[in-house]
């Protein structure tokens, strides 16, 4: 017997022993939702555990749905439960596209530049990258983020925590083992010093947490996040760090300690040097990059013809962050390390290139950031990215509340 009825998501049952990995079918389910609205209700059995859906499940979750509607089986055995959940996803498989139809099919279709893999050529099509204006840090009122909130920001995440701390790693993440790895720690060199000391002449503060310590207390709070990293992606997962100079000797070791394999230095050459009172004035920036063992690489390199120097200029100001990164080096690193759909995190998510550039090449983030202060500048970067198909929601305390309704009653 069949019934159609409104659960609560939190008395919904994932199948324990489900052999279907479905991470990284997320984001696409995710958008599905999101442009075509809930309509493949989820199938459960009698105890409220799926039979068909658990993607949905997952998708409808990190879209911070509080019900749904669901069709409840009931009088199948245990045998025919087993069954259906096999030849549900299997039976799936063995369908083709007939390729002339599907073109016909997609004729006008606007999938709001989420790549869902209809890829109708035989060269992947690439998303042309823009680099938006993001917006400035609040420096005379209070930040509107705070320690503990979490953003569902259309497909991505976003969470105001500390990335060294395991509890505010695993909500950020909700389960989730990331695919591909672009982050931007503190380098330790007191980076916003000399601006946050100039403001005398019109300079504003940009000062960055946890850029000032003892050379101890860096290599242990490093030694933390990278911890919290290594439990946060698959094996195999493809990682870009960005790093100093000054910290990476310390960064590399620390990094292999925690199970990371390192491949190459990229270097990303800028338009221009940093000015700077070096002898020096540094026009790179070194970017580690390799890979999480105890597995195959999830995404090897298969254009083989690239260097491992990128020419990207740099952000045109950095008003909004002191080492702002250009959406297009991000975009590259995650477009060769990782597939349409895939999990990109970013500990460290400071002005949030790293949440657009997954916004423009079809992947979904994960961003954490400490300071209050980025995570506004995150969220209304992403707003201001989005526009009228924004979709953003902010959970704190345990509430769901729309994040321009939320904004617009602080600002009152």
């Amino acid at each position: 017997m069949k019934e159609h009825i409104t659960l609560p998501l939190s008395q919904i049952i994932p199948y324990d022993h489900n052999p279907r990995r479905n991470d990284q079918a997320v984001p696409a389910v995710l958008e599905s939702i999101r442009q075509c609205t809930y309509i493949n209700e989820i199938i459960v059995d009698e105890s409220n555990t799926i039979l068909a859906g658990h993607t949905r499940y997952k998708a409808l979750r990190q879209l911070g749905y509080g019900e749904v509607e669901v069709c409840r089986v009931s009088g199948l055995t245990e045998e025919q439960k087993r069954k259906y959940r096999l030849l549900d996803n299997k039976t799936g498989e063995l369908a083709e596209w007939d390729s002339e139809l599907l073109s016909t099919e997609m004729d006008g279709l606007d999938f709001e530049g989420f790549d869902f893999g209809f890829n109708l050529s035989e060269e992947p099509a690439v998303p042309e990258i823009v680099e938006d204006d993001a917006p400035e840090p609040e420096t005379e009122n209070p930040p509107f983020a705070r320690r503990g909130d979490v953003f569902l920001l259309g497909r991505h995440r976003l969470m105001c925590g500390d990335s060294t701390v395991a509890a505010d790693v695993q909500r950020l993440l909700e389960g989730v083992q990331a695919d591909c790895v672009f982050t931007d720690p503190p380098w330790n060199v007191n980076y916003g010093a000399d601006v946050a000391e100039g403001n005398a002449q019109g300079y504003k503060p940009r000062t960055i947490l946890n850029d000032a310590m003892s050379t101890e207390d860096f290599k242990a709070f490093m030694e933390a996040a990278y911890g919290q990293l290594a439990a946060a992606v698959k094996p195999g997962a493809m990682v870009y760090v960005v790093m100093s100079a000054q910290e990476w000797g310390n960064n590399m070791l620390t990094l292999a300690a925690e199970g990371f394999h390192w491949s190459s230095t990229v270097i990303w050459h800028k338009q221009q040097p940093v000015l700077s009172r070096k002898d020096y004035h540094t026009k790179y920036e070194p970017i580690w990059y390799g890979w999480k063992e105890g597995a195959p690489r999830l995404c090897p390199l298969e254009d083989r013809k690239q260097s491992d120097v990128w020419d990207i200029d740099r952000p045109r100001k950095s008003d909004e962050h002191p080492t702002m990164k250009p959406v297009a080096l991000v975009a590259r690193a995650i477009l060769n390390s990782s597939r349409p759909g895939a999990s990109v995190l970013d500990l460290f998510g400071g002005s949030g290139t790293t949440l657009v550039a997954s916004e423009q090449t079809g992947r979904q983030a994960y961003l954490m950031e400490l300071d209050p202060r980025y995570v506004d500048v995150i969220v209304r970067r992403y707003l201001a990215l989005a526009g009228a198909q924004a979709q953003a929601i902010l959970i704190r305390d345990g509430e769901r509340v729309s994040l321009p309704g939320a904004l617009a009653n602080a600002r009152a």
